[in-house]
């Protein structure tokens, strides 16, 4: 929705990202299998990338990662959608 909402304003997503467990076969927040997300992102016609992380250190590597898209698909905003819970939006 997030996605849909930032074209809609006339934005190009280039890249998706997403978080994964430290298996590296579900997302991270909502246990979404990594082949959905491949598959979503086929649909979007759009390259997907994979963080895998841990809860202990997702903050520093979510930056991490975020800082290694932005430089390799010259990036120069974000688009983030789990923002429904308060505390998310703070942080």
């Amino acid at each position: 929705m997030a996605c849909l909402k930032a074209k809609s304003l006339g934005h190009q997503p280039k890249v998706l990202l997403n978080n994964l467990n430290e298996r590296g076969q579900i997302s991270r927040s909502h246990a979404i299998p990594k082949d959905v997300l491949i598959e979503q992102a086929k649909t979007m016609n759009l390259p997907i990338e994979f963080n895998i992380t841990t809860w202990e250190n997702y903050e520093t590597s979510f930056i991490k990662k975020l800082k290694n898209i932005k430089n390799r698909f010259r990036i120069e905003a974000a688009v983030f959608g789990d923002i429904d819970i308060e505390s998310h939006r703070t942080w």
